[in-house]
C-alpha cells in the first residue's frame, strides 16, 4: 500500500491478521512482518498478541518533522510485549535526540528505558528510568533531569534529580497504593534537597503524606524546611480538602539569603518572622490571620558616603473573619519618626467595597539623605501626616493634612537657596489645598494651589507660584534674579502654563568652547544595551499650552563666545498644539564682540524671535574702536540672519575696497606698500586657522594632547602663529613663532586651584607671573 501524506510518500508493506471472534475484547493480532515507512521514518512490527504476547516493534524516525507538524528531531528504539495477556511484560528502550517544537522548546537528548508489568493492577510493578538533558522552554533551561520509578503497587519508590540554573532538586518519595475502602496513596517524602541562588533548602525530616484520591482529601504531617538558620514550618498536621486548617510559620528569615536578588551596591541587614493561619469550609467564609514582624535592621546604599536607613521594628498584621478585613502596620525608623496606619474593609465580598482607615507619619526628618546631596550641600526637612481614608475602596476620600516643615536647601542641589520653608496640604474628601511659603535670603517664594479628583476621568489641579524677587544660581554659568508669577493648570487632557517672569538682574558667563569642539549631530541615534534605539523624547500624556511673558531688565549682562554686553527686551512664549513659539526682541547694549582678533564695539545689536526657540534671527553691527582707527575711518562687521547660519559682511565709512576695509578693521590703518603684504599674510593665516580647528583637535587626541589648538596672536609685525594644548589636567603648554621674524616664545601655565594660575614665559624676554581671576558685578 502506497500513498502521499504531508507531501511525503507513505509505504506500508507486510502481512497482519487481527480478530475478536466473540466480541469480548479477547483480540488476536498476528504478523510475520509489517513495515510502515513515511519518508525517512520507519516502523517495523513482528510477532503476535494472543493469550500469550510475543511482539517487538522497532522504531527509526530519523526526521520527525516529515511526519509530525511543528516538531523536529530523531526518535529511535524498540518496544517489546511478552507474557500472558492477563499478566503482560512490557520492555521499552527509546531515545529521542535534537528535538525542537516550534520556537518554544527544545531537547538535546531523552531516553526511556525500563520494564513494567501493569496487570493485574494489585500486582503491578515497574522499573523505569527516564533521563533527559538540554531542555529549554522559552528563556528557561534545565541542564539535566533524571527520574526513576521502581517497585510494586504495594511498595514503590520515586526519585527525581534535576539540575538547572534556576534551581537544582533532589528528592525521594516512597509509598503504597491501596484500592479499599477507597483508592488511597500513603507514603512519605523521605528526602528533599533544593539548591537555589539564595542557598540550599532541605527537608529536616521525612514527612508522612496520605492522599484519598476518591474523596480528594490530602493529609500532610507537621514538618519543617531549613535554609541556613531559617525555618519554614507546617506547625500542625493538616487535612486539606473542601475544608481544612493550616498554620505556617517562617522563623528567622535572614535577608542575607536574598542578596542574589538585591542590587549590587545595596545591603539589607535584618531578618523576618511570619505567622500565617487559614481555615476554610464549604459553607463558611474563609478565615485568615497574618503576622509579619521584622526586628531591628537596616538598608545601606554603598555610595561614596554610604546612605543608611534603619528600623527598630516593623510590624504588619491582618485578620480576615466573616468577610471583614482588618489590617494595621507600624514602621519604627531608627532615630526618626514612625509610619503607622490601619485599614478596615467591612465586606471584602461586596460588589461595591468600602474602606475606613488612617495613615500617620510622626515627625520624620530627611537628614539621612545627606550622603546623596553631597558634603557641600544641605537638605533638611521634617515630614508629618495625619490622614483619614473613607468611602469607596477603589475611589476613597481623604481627610487630614500632610506637611513639610523646617525646610532648608543650600548649595548646588537647588538653584534657589532656601533658608526656611513650610508646605501644607489639606485634604477634604476629594479636594486638596496647597499652601507653601519658601523663605530665601532675598525674599519669599509663595505657592498656592488646589486640586479635585471626584471624577477620576476629569480630575483637575491648579498651582500659582509667585515671589517679589529670588536669586537663582545655576553654577557655573548662570546667576539671575527672578520675579515669577506663574499659574499652572492641569487636567487629563491639558496642561496650561500662564503668567510672567521678570529678570531685573542677571549674569550669564559661558566659558569659550575649544576651537576643536563639534556640535552633536542632529541625526544622532542613541542605543540601549540591547542595541535598539532609545526614544529621547518622553511622551507627555496630555497637550501643553503656554502663555508666558518674559521681561529682561536693565541690569542683565552676558559674556559668551566673544560677546560681552547688556541685554534688554521682552519675549512672549506661547505653545498650542505644536512646540514652543517665541516672539519678541532682545537688544544688546554697551556691548563688545571679539572677532578677527579685535574687540569690536557693538553699535547695534538685536536678537529677534519669531518662531521656535532654537531659530533666533540676529542683526548685529560691530565696529573697531574709533580711538584706535586712523583717518577717522569707521570699519566694522555686520552679522545678520539666522543664528545657525549668519551672514557676515565687512564694511567701512567712507566706502572703500574690501582689502582696505579689512586692513582698517584688523590693524586700524590703511594698506601701504611696506606693511600691506604683512597685513594680508596675517589675515589669511587667521582665516585659515579658523577653519582648521577640528582637524587640529583630532591630531592632538591621537597624541594624547587635549584641546590642541592653532591660533594667531599679536598684531602687525608682532603677529605670531601659536600652538597650545593640555598635556596633563590643569597643565597647558603653548609655543608661538613670529610670522615675520624667527623669534619663538614658549609658555607653560599651571592651574594651582580654581581661578589661580602660575605662568612661565621663555623667549626674547622671560618671566614668571601669578594670575588670579575674579569677577566684580
Amino acid at each position: 500500500m502506497v500513498g502521499i501524506l504531508r507531501d511525503y510518500p507513505i509505504d506500508i508493506k507486510g502481512q497482519i491478521e487481527a480478530s475478536d471472534e466473540k466480541g469480548s475484547g479477547e483480540f488476536k493480532v498476528d504478523t510475520q512482518g509489517l513495515s510502515i515507512a513515511h519518508g525517512p521514518n520507519k516502523l517495523n512490527a513482528q510477532g503476535k498478541l494472543d493469550k500469550t504476547w510475543d511482539m517487538k516493534v522497532d522504531i527509526d524516525f530519523s526526521d520527525l518533522a516529515k511526519s509530525v507538524p511543528d516538531l523536529s528531531g530523531i526518535l529511535r528504539g524498540s518496544v517489546e510485549l511478552k507474557g500472558a495477556m492477563q499478566e503482560p511484560d512490557i520492555a521499552t528502550d527509546l531515545r529521542i535526540e535534537k528535538v525542537q517544537w516550534k520556537q518554544e522548546a527544545s531537547l538535546e537528548q531523552l531516553s526511556l528505558v525500563g520494564t513494567a508489568k501493569p496487570l493485574p493492577i494489585e500486582q503491578a510493578q515497574a522499573d523505569i528510568r527516564l533521563n533527559a538533558s538540554g531542555l529549554k522552554y522559552q528563556d528557561k533551561t534545565v541542564d539535566s533531569a533524571n527520574v526513576t520509578l521502581s517497585g510494586t503497587q504495594a511498595a514503590h519508590t520515586l526519585t527525581l534529580d534535576v539540575v538547572s540554573k534556576l534551581a537544582s532538586i533532589k528528592l525521594a518519595v516512597s509509598g503504597a497504593l491501596t484500592e479499599k475502602p477507597s483508592l488511597t496513596w500513603a507514603g512519605e517524602l523521605a528526602d528533599v534537597h533544593i539548591e537555589t541562588e539564595q542557598g540550599p533548602l532541605d527537608l529536616t525530616e521525612p514527612v508522612a503524606i496520605k492522599v484519598d484520591i476518591d474523596k480528594q482529601v490530602a493529609n500532610v504531617a507537621a514538618h519543617c524546611w531549613a535554609q541556613a538558620d531559617s525555618r519554614l514550618c507546617l506547625e500542625k498536621d493538616i487535612e486539606a480538602g473542601q475544608s481544612g486548617e493550616a498554620l505556617v510559620t517562617i522563623k528567622n528569615f535572614n535577608f542575607d539569603q536574598i542578596k542574589a536578588y538585591v542590587p549590587e551596591n545595596t545591603v539589607i541587614d535584618g531578618s523576618a518572622n511570619i505567622t500565617a493561619w487559614a481555615k476554610w469550609a464549604p459553607d463558611a467564609s474563609p478565615e485568615v490571620k497574618l503576622d509579619v514582624a521584622l526586628p531591628k535592621g537596616s538598608v545601606t546604599q554603598n555610595i561614596e558616603t554610604p546612605l543608611v536607613i534603619g528600623w527598630e521594628q516593623v510590624s504588619v498584621k491582618a485578620n480576615l473573619a466573616e468577610d471583614k478585613l482588618d489590617a494595621s502596620w507600624l514602621i519604627d525608623v531608627t532615630d526618626n519618626g514612625d509610619l503607622s496606619g490601619k485599614v478596615t474593609l467591612p465586606n471584602v465580598l461586596a460588589e461595591n467595597k468600602t474602606i475606613d482607615g488612617e495613615l500617620n507619619l510622626s515627625t520624620f526628618n530627611l537628614d539621612f539623605l545627606q550622603p546623596i546631596v553631597g558634603e557641600f550641600n544641605k537638605l533638611k526637612a521634617n515630614l508629618a501626616a495625619d490622614i483619614k481614608i473613607k468611602g469607596d475602596a477603589l475611589h476613597p476620600q481623604l481627610f487630614g493634612q500632610f506637611s513639610v516643615s523646617d525646610l532648608s536647601l543650600q548649595g548646588d542641589i537647588s538653584p534657589i537657596q532656601v533658608d526656611s520653608g513650610q508646605v501644607d496640604i489639606d485634604f477634604s474628601g476629594y479636594d486638596a489645598l496647597l499652601d507653601a511659603k519658601i523663605q530665601t535670603s532675598d525674599g519669599e517664594l509663595k505657592l498656592a494651589g488646589d486640586g479635585n479628583w471626584q471624577d477620576l476621568k476629569a480630575w483637575r489641579t491648579k498651582l500659582r507660584v509667585f515671589a517679589d524677587e529670588l536669586n537663582v544660581d545655576v553654577p557655573p554659568m548662570v546667576k539671575v534674579k527672578v520675579v515669577p508669577d506663574m499659574t499652572i493648570e492641569a487636567n487629563p487632557n491639558l496642561a496650561k502654563v500662564t503668567g510672567s517672569i521678570g529678570l531685573p538682574w542677571g549674569r550669564i558667563l559661558v566659558e569659550e568652547l575649544p576651537q576643536s569642539a563639534v556640535a552633536v549631530s542632529s541625526d544622532q541615534v542613541l542605543l540601549n544595551p540591547d542595541m535598539t534605539p532609545v526614544d529621547e523624547e518622553t511622551a507627555v500624556p496630555f497637550n501643553i499650552e503656554t502663555d508666558v511673558s518674559i521681561t529682561i531688565g536693565n541690569d542683565f549682562t552676558v559674556t559668551a563666545f566673544g560677546l560681552k554686553g547688556g541685554l534688554r527686551g521682552k519675549l512672549h512664549v506661547s505653545q498650542k498644539d505644536q512646540g514652543p513659539f517665541v516672539q519678541g526682541e532682545v537688544n544688546i547694549v554697551d556691548g563688545s564682540y571679539s572677532s578677527f582678533g579685535q574687540d569690536l564695539l557693538i553699535e547695534e545689536g538685536k536678537i529677534l524671535m519669531t518662531g521656535p526657540v532654537d531659530q533666533p534671527y540676529v542683526n548685529i553691527t560691530a565696529i573697531r574702536n574709533p580711538d584706535t582707527t586712523a583717518d577717522d575711518v569707521k570699519a566694522g562687521v555686520k552679522v545678520s540672519g539666522l543664528a545657525t547660519e549668519p551672514t557676515i559682511e565687512i564694511f567701512s565709512d567712507p566706502t572703500m575696497p574690501q582689502a582696505n576695509a579689512l586692513s582698517y578693521l584688523l590693524r586700524g590703518q590703511d594698506i601701504d606698500g611696506e606693511t600691506g603684504g604683512n597685513a594680508l599674510t596675517t589675515t589669511l593665516i587667521g582665516l585659515s586657522l579658523a577653519r582648521s580647528g577640528k582637524v587640529v583637535g583630532d591630531i592632538g587626541q591621537a597624541f594624547g594632547v587635549q584641546d590642541l589648538q592653532l591660533d594667531t596672536a599679536g598684531t602687525g609685525d608682532d603677529s605670531q602663529v601659536t600652538v597650545s594644548g593640555y598635556v596633563l589636567p590643569g597643565l597647558q603648554v603653548k609655543y608661538g613663532v613670529g610670522i615675520f621674524n624667527s623669534l619663538g616664545e614658549f609658555t607653560v601655565r599651571y592651574r594651582i586651584i580654581e581661578d589661580f594660575y602660575v605662568e612661565a614665559v621663555s623667549g626674547l624676554y622671560s618671566s614668571v607671573t601669578f594670575l588670579y581671576q575674579f569677577e566684580v558685578d
